[in-house]
C-alpha cells in the first residue's frame, strides 16, 4: 500500500506523486476548459508542498472570460472530480512522467538546482 511505497522511496514520495498529478490534471484543465470549451484565458493547478510536515495546499488559478465565470468554475470542478472518481489514464501518466523524469535527472547535473537545495539553511 501507500505507507509501503513511502518507506521504499522515502519522504518525498508525496511530493513527487502530487507533482505528477498537478501536471495530469493541468494537461485536462487546460484541454478540456480552455481548448475544447474556449472558456478561459488560462487555467492551472498548483501543489505548494509543506517542506516541515507532510503534507500541502492545492490551488487551482483560471482567468475565465467575464461572462463565463459560473460555468468555468463548474468546469474546473467537474475536471477534479473526474480525476478523484476515475483516476489518470496511463497515457497521462507515461505524457507526464517522462518530461518530469528527464527534468529532475538534468536537475541533478545542475548547479543551479544544488545551490537553490541550500537556501534557507543559513540562520
Amino acid at each position: 500500500g501507500l505507507d509501503a511505497r513511502m518507506v521504499e522511496h522515502g519522504g518525498m514520495f508525496v511530493s513527487r506523486c502530487m507533482v505528477v498529478m498537478q501536471e495530469v490534471v493541468n494537461n485536462r484543465l487546460y484541454e478540456r476548459i480552455r481548448e475544447q470549451r474556449g472558456m478561459v484565458y488560462s487555467v492551472s493547478m498548483a501543489y505548494d508542498p509543506l517542506f516541515l510536515m507532510d503534507g500541502g495546499f492545492v490551488s487551482v488559478t483560471l482567468m475565465p472570460f467575464p461572462d463565463r465565470l459560473d460555468e468555468s468554475v463548474d468546469a474546473v470542478k467537474a475536471v477534479l472530480r473526474d480525476v478523484l472518481r476515475d483516476g489518470v489514464t496511463r497515457e497521462e501518466f507515461e505524457a507526464t512522467r517522462t518530461p518530469l523524469v528527464q527534468e529532475i535527472t538534468e536537475n541533478l547535473e545542475s548547479n543551479t538546482y544544488w545551490v537553490s537545495l541550500l537556501e534557507g539553511l543559513q540562520g
